[in-house]
Protein backbone atom coordinates (compact mmCIF):
# COMPACT_ATOMS: atom_id res chain seq x y z
CA UNK A 1 0.00 0.00 0.00
CA UNK A 2 1.80 3.06 -1.22
CA UNK A 3 -0.42 5.62 0.74
CA UNK A 4 0.80 5.66 4.55
CA UNK A 5 -2.22 7.74 5.27
CA UNK A 6 -4.25 4.99 4.30
CA UNK A 7 -2.54 2.39 5.61
CA UNK A 8 -2.11 4.18 8.55
CA UNK A 9 -6.33 4.34 9.15
CA UNK A 10 -6.96 0.38 7.64
CA UNK A 11 -4.53 -0.78 9.63
CA UNK A 12 -6.02 0.80 12.97
CA UNK A 13 -9.85 0.41 11.81
CA UNK A 14 -8.26 -3.45 11.80
CA UNK A 15 -7.27 -3.31 15.21
CA UNK A 16 -10.69 -1.73 16.55
CA UNK A 17 -12.82 -5.08 14.63
CA UNK A 18 -10.35 -7.55 16.40
CA UNK A 19 -6.87 -8.17 14.54
CA UNK A 20 -4.05 -8.51 16.63
CA UNK A 21 -1.66 -10.11 14.03
CA UNK A 22 -0.16 -7.39 11.68
CA UNK A 23 2.51 -8.34 8.60
CA UNK A 24 4.76 -5.60 7.73
CA UNK A 25 8.64 -5.49 6.22
CA UNK A 26 10.56 -3.39 5.46
CA UNK A 27 10.02 -3.55 1.64
CA UNK A 28 6.61 -2.41 2.06
CA UNK A 29 7.49 0.60 3.37
CA UNK A 30 4.90 0.74 5.73
CA UNK A 31 6.10 -0.06 8.76
CA UNK A 32 5.82 3.25 10.62
CA UNK A 33 2.27 3.68 9.49
CA UNK A 34 1.55 0.54 11.09
CA UNK A 35 3.62 1.77 14.40
CA UNK A 36 1.30 4.51 14.19
CA UNK A 37 -2.15 3.08 13.85
CA UNK A 38 -1.18 0.29 17.02
CA UNK A 39 -0.44 3.54 19.10
CA UNK A 40 -3.20 5.58 18.18
CA UNK A 41 -5.33 2.70 18.82
CA UNK A 42 -4.81 2.38 22.79
CA UNK A 43 -4.82 -1.42 22.38
CA UNK A 44 -1.80 -2.56 25.27
CA UNK A 45 1.09 -3.91 23.13
CA UNK A 46 1.67 -6.88 24.21
CA UNK A 47 -1.88 -7.95 23.14
CA UNK A 48 -0.21 -7.90 19.46
CA UNK A 49 1.46 -9.95 17.17
CA UNK A 50 4.04 -8.35 15.02
CA UNK A 51 5.74 -9.74 12.15
CA UNK A 52 8.36 -8.15 10.47
CA UNK A 53 10.97 -8.79 7.26
CA UNK A 54 13.59 -7.65 5.88
CA UNK A 55 16.27 -8.43 3.43
CA UNK A 56 19.25 -11.01 3.75
CA UNK A 57 21.88 -7.53 3.51
CA UNK A 58 20.07 -6.01 5.97
CA UNK A 59 20.67 -8.63 8.80
CA UNK A 60 24.12 -7.71 9.26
Amino acid sequence: MDDLELCEKSVLEAIETGYRLLDTAFSYNNEAAVGEAIKKSGAPREEHFITTKAFIQQMG
